[in-house]
């Protein structure tokens, strides 16, 4: 893909890393609906906006993708923008340094 029609934007050999980490395709089993639109062109898209820090509505349309389509799909491949989660967040389950809310003091009337 670096020496493809995305070469300007995803250097050689990324694609090839990224590739086995997207799932497949959702198959339609009753058929019709809008084609997948191709996944090197969202994936382009996203690279595009993470390492220029354009807002997703600002992508240019060379990509041929929607900003929606490129924002979900890379929200919805898990943290990372694969379709694996990845590791948990030091820490994350567990109570933060805050103490809670304050215990409620009497009132006196």
């Amino acid at each position: 893909m670096g020496s493809g029609r995305w070469g300007w934007i995803v250097p050689d050999g990324l694609w090839e890393l990224a590739r086995p980490l997207l799932p497949p395709a959702r198959v339609r089993p009753q058929g019709g609906g809008v084609a997948n639109i191709d996944d090197e062109a969202v994936f382009a898209a996203i690279i595009y906006g993470l390492v220029s820090g354009c807002a997703w509505r600002a992508l240019p349309p060379c990509f041929g993708a929607s900003k929606s389509t490129v924002h979900r799909r890379s929200q919805s491949r898990g943290p990372h923008g694969t379709g694996r989660p990845g590791p948990a967040r030091p820490g994350a389950g567990e109570p933060s340094g805050a103490v809670g809310p304050r215990p409620r003091r009497e009132t006196r009337w």
